[in-house]
């Protein structure tokens, strides 16, 4: 048995359960309607229905109706419910045998109407419109069957068609029928009830005394078990079975199979198994599965122990009948269950937010909003209210002296529509984020954060960077001004150096003074180098390095920057060779500075390369638009921690082999910088004994 979707029994298992006791209900249908008379005979075809179609007969002729039938259902037209109610009066005036119960299907139904055919003597009255179909009304009239059939008087003397004529088979149906009706009666009570265990208790409690069962238990499904909600016999059954159930048991076939199982007799109930259950004592068993719509398992009941007897199909027809009753609503109160637990799960996580959350519909009006909304805010837990507007909450605060920044009052519409970002200062100094989202329905959802502690420290780092940035200024600064007054005397050491040792103004008598001489003019280069190195560095961190661009043509470079090497290199042993692929042979850039570029890395190479070493310059084009220049060595190399060293300004790399050739430390990252200068990109690859690579690569034009 099962409800449709309109909420109406349907008669399958009635039509079982009265077929299985040789028994039909006798349907007589009354219509002047010629279409709906051809369309019931085709299609009202349930075997618990024996079905008789005629018109309305004469308005006094009581004779042609069939007085033997259980039920007469007329069908009436605007014309026919003045006769319909003549035929009602004159059937229940009638001294006879009691009459068939009467159904009135009014397709023009109203109040009025209804009231004088029941009181007219109609037992059931029902409204149904011509525009629902005729398949509505062949379900009405299958309905009426149900109804009348289960709330039936008890008329001993009215003939009934039974097919054994027998007074002992029409007592057993007549007692079946009570208790159907008495099983609906309760089914109509259970359906109404909004607690699950309430509903769960109720049918098995039902079930057990329209039965006889003794025991029983009732399951439903619970993330991966079977809990027990109610059980007829306390301390029998498991509170929970998990799941898998017991491969081969009777309710794990039940639970898979969606097929309800009897057995009867010490023999059947012996071989089975009882997932979960020891001990199992009873001669008989009852087992359904409850399922959701779509054939999945949501339960399992059990009924056993049937005093003096066994289950009989009769009892499972019942079973079965108050089972489908309700199922609908088991399947409802258990999704409804289910939801409420999300809710309350939704709404601890919105109470517990870090954020304060309002709701707005699309007047801008507050639908809902969490404590920590006003709690953000400094508010009383009562002044945010629903139907509240936003512009009201922001008059408030602005009222205390909170500063809202740009705050949309009036153009809620086109803010709900695009959102913003906003930042809100309380009068106490507090700092919330506002951000405005748009919701599907075309509100708002405003999410509010305290950042006060964020834009502390975005004030802390901001004013640490302007520190550093400050400090950086001071010592290029200084830097750039210490090396200015270094590089003037320096300059004339150097000079007055070369002219003592060119002799310009006579021989010196001493060959030690000669000697000092070398040494002072060497020093001093040595430590002009630095300073300029110093400067360039200072000046390319400051933002101040000038690059004066032009085309530079690269062949003529990498001679003339080989050729300044060269006399070092042939003094160590070194073979120092170019090699050059380039389709594109200028590029534009400051020629000053690249040529520092190669020197730099050119004096490395030659002075971490020991005799008989060689360093080769390689130039080739890389695509259309970048050139690359290699400077490669056999030299000491360097280990990816060393080269991590290198690349910081005043970094030393330590090496036994490097013994006598310490630099400054500023060659590699002075070289960075020029070229990043330049738009280019800077590389190292070297290993320990095996040498070096250094490779630029550069834009033919910086863009």
């Amino acid at each position: 048995m099962g409800v449709n979707d309109a909420g109406h029994v349907e008669l399958g298992v009635m039509g079982a359960l009265i077929s299985e006791n040789a028994a039909s209900v006798s349907l007589h249908l009354m219509c002047d309607d010629q279409t709906v008379r051809r369309y019931m005979r085709q299609n009202v075809v349930d075997p618990v229905i024996s079905l008789h179609v005629n018109s309305f007969p004469p308005a006094t002729d009581l004779s042609s109706l069939p007085r033997d039938a259980d039920i007469i259902v007329f069908v009436i037209s605007e014309d026919s419910f003045s006769p319909t109610l003549t035929l009602l009066s004159a059937l229940c005036r009638d001294s006879q045998s009691p009459s068939p119960a009467l159904v009135v299907i009014d397709p023009a139904a109203t109040a009025e109407r209804a009231v004088l055919m029941m009181k007219g003597g109609a037992d059931d009255y029902i409204p149904h419109r011509r525009s629902a179909g005729l398949a509505a009304l062949q379900d009405r009239v299958e309905e009426a069957c149900l109804n009348i059939l289960t709330t039936l008087r008890d008329r001993a003397a009215a003939p009934r068609r039974v097919v054994t004529g027998a007074v002992q088979e029409r007592a057993r149906l007549s007692a079946l029928r009570r208790r159907i009706h008495k099983l609906v009666r309760t089914a109509r009570y259970l359906a109404t009830r909004t607690s699950l265990d309430e509903l769960c208790e109720g049918l098995l409690e039902t079930l057990g005394e329209a039965t006889g069962a003794t025991g029983g238990s009732l399951y439903l499904k619970q993330g991966d078990c079977l809990k027990r909600v109610h059980c007829l016999d306390p301390g029998h059954a498991p509170a929970t079975l998990s799941l898998p159930l017991r491969e081969g048991s009777i309710f794990a076939s039940a639970f898979e199979t969606g097929k309800p199982i009897m057995l009867e007799g010490d023999e059947q109930v012996s071989s089975c198994q009882l997932s979960g259950w020891g001990g199992y004592q009873s001669e008989n068993l009852l087992v359904y599965p409850l399922m959701e719509k779509g054939g999945a398992p949501i339960g399992l009941l059990s009924l056993h122990g049937k005093e003096q007897a066994d289950f009989t199909e009769e009892d499972r027809g019942l079973v079965l009948m108050l089972v489908s009753f309700t199922h609908e609503t088991i399947r409802a109160l258990m999704a409804h269950e289910k939801s409420n637990r999300t809710l309350e799960s939704l709404n601890r996580t919105f109470e517990n937010m870090e954020q304060g959350i309002l709701l707005l519909d699309t007047a801008g009006k507050v639908v809902h909003f969490n404590h920590r909304f006003a709690e953000h805010f400094g508010l009383p837990g009562d002044a945010v209210k629903v139907g509240q507007t936003l512009e009201g909450l922001y008059q408030m605060v602005q009222e205390r002296g909170d500063v809202w920044e740009d705050m949309p009052e009036t153009h809620h519409r086109s803010v709900a529509a695009d959102g913003f970002v906003r930042q809100h200062t309380c009068a106490d100094g507090k700092i919330l984020g506002l951000v405005g989202n748009p919701a599907d329905d075309g509100g708002l959802v405003l999410t509010c954060t305290d950042i006060t502690e964020q834009k502390k420290v975005e004030r802390d780092l901001l004013l640490a960077k302007e520190e550093a940035e400050a400090a950086s200024r001071s010592k290029t600064s200084f830097l750039a001004n210490i090396s200015h007054e270094l590089r003037t005397p320096l300059n004339a050491i150097i000079g007055f150096a070369e002219l003592m040792d060119k002799e310009v103004f006579g021989p010196l008598n001493n060959k030690r003074y000669a000697e000092y001489v070398d040494y002072i003019h060497d020093s001093g280069s040595h430590l002009l180098g630095v300073i300029n190195n110093l400067l360039d560095l200072s000046k390319v961190e400051a933002g101040k390095l000038d690059l004066r661009e032009s085309e530079v043509h690269l062949p003529s470079l990498i001679e003339s920057s080989v050729a300044f090497v060269s006399s070092q290199a042939q003094k160590q042993g070194l073979d120092v060779r170019t090699h050059t692929e380039l389709e594109t042979e200028t590029l534009t850039g400051d020629e000053d500075v690249l040529r520092q570029i190669l020197l730099n890395l050119l004096s490395n190479a030659v002075k971490f390369t020991g005799a008989g070493g060689a360093v080769l310059v390689r130039v080739r084009q890389q695509g259309d638009d970048h050139v690359a220049i290699t400077v490669k060595d056999n030299g000491i190399g360097m280990s990816p921690e060393d080269i991590e060293v290198a690349l910081k300004p005043f970094g030393q790399v330590r090496s036994d082999l490097a013994q006598g050739q310490k630099g400054t430390g500023l060659g590699l990252p002075l070289v960075a910088s020029l070229v990043e200068a330049h738009g280019g990109r800077f590389e190292i690859d070297s290993s320990p004994g095996k040498g070096t690579r250094c490779t630029i690569l550069l834009p033919y034009k910086k863009d």
